[in-house]
């Protein structure tokens, strides 16, 4: 994500289910990638380089998150939005 940015590709990651806690407040300090860079740092040059976060609305209410717990800059949305960036994205990677 961070080099399509660099790239300057529009991009945004869209977050669902048990992985939206990687956009809670401090969790993703937690999380290193495999040089060690800690995920908050990955995300929040992402975000500073015109990424966008968007997570789900319905799945963070549902384990009792209040969006004031998520990282700076991330979004919650709901699957209207959702669909809408689905539909008019060029490209689309799921995993």
């Amino acid at each position: 994500a961070n080099i399509g940015v660099s790239m300057e590709h529009e991009v945004t990651i869209i977050i669902f289910g048990e992985a939206t806690r990687l956009a809670y407040k401090g969790y993703a300090e937690t999380v290193h990638s495999l040089d060690r860079l800690p995920l908050d740092r990955l995300m929040r040059d992402f975000l500073d380089n015109g990424g966008k976060i968007l997570i789900c609305l319905p799945c963070i209410k549902s384990r009792k998150v209040d969006t004031s717990m998520l990282i700076d800059g991330v979004e919650a949305t709901t699957g209207t939005v959702v669909n809408d960036a689905f539909l008019e994205a060029d490209k689309v990677i799921g995993w």
